[in-house]
């Protein structure tokens, strides 16, 4: 029996993962097991939350899994290392390593992408590096007024992280901020908010007001984001 087929028995893939990978290897000229298994464990990944299946990770994904431990065990004995599994793929016609000549399938290092995901990602990629380094015009007197209403309390003997990140939200078209809870993300992202309207409200911006777009992954998530970034302090 083909690892591939194991994989499926044992519930590790999905009938459309097993269906993906051999009916693509029929189109493709394709029959090592090893090879469809990594295209049927790329076509799973989107299901998990994932672009790609990192081939290095497959053991430790494997032993993460709700199955007998000697199951388990024995289908890991039967994989190839990561370096032997890319030199597989990279022989392969199913596989491209650039998206755009060879098969439809995408390998990049230990990452192995349905050619979608893989397109997906690059464009996600290109659109944040670009807004990242476009220069955004602001004006130096208004933000530092913003600035004293936002953060009145801020100690001259004490280095303000979150004020920081403020004045960084401003100057940048990109800004990424992370924390646990009760960091004060949202506490953050509300004064950002308040430094980003006062520079819409100076006179060479234009005129008009900005657009807002708040996005969380649940209907609760987004009304209690809206509800605490319309709360005041």
């Amino acid at each position: 029996m083909s690892l591939l087929t194991q994989f499926h028995e044992a519930g590790l893939l999905r009938p459309l993962d097993f269906e993906v990978a051999t009916r693509l290897g029929a189109m493709q000229g394709e029959s090592n097991p090893l090879v469809l298994l990594a295209v049927a464990l790329a076509s799973r990944a989107p299901s998990l939350g994932n672009t790609c299946v990192n081939l290095a990770d497959v053991p430790a994904t494997l032993r993460r899994e709700n199955l007998p431990r000697e199951v388990v065990e024995q289908l890991c004995a039967e994989l190839p290392s990561a370096a032997n599994w890319v030199t597989l793929l990279e022989e392969s016609p199913v596989v491209s390593s650039d998206g755009q000549s060879g098969g439809p399938i995408v390998l990049q290092n230990h990452q192995l992408y349905l050619g979608r995901y893989w397109s997906y990602q690059r464009r996600l990629a290109n659109h944040l590096q670009h807004r990242a380094m476009t220069p955004v015009p602001w004006d130096g007197p208004t933000l530092e007024a913003a600035l004293q209403e936002a953060f009145p309390q801020s100690p001259d003997d004490e280095f303000d992280y979150q004020r920081l990140a403020a004045i960084t939200a401003v100057l940048r078209n990109l800004t990424v901020i992370a924390g646990g809870p009760g960091t004060g993300k949202t506490y953050t992202v509300r004064r950002i908010l308040h430094l980003l309207l006062a520079q819409f409200q100076h006179p060479s911006a234009g005129g008009g007001a900005p657009r807002v777009a708040l996005l969380a992954p649940t209907g609760k998530a987004a009304a209690r984001m809206t509800e605490a970034l319309q709360e005041g302090d």
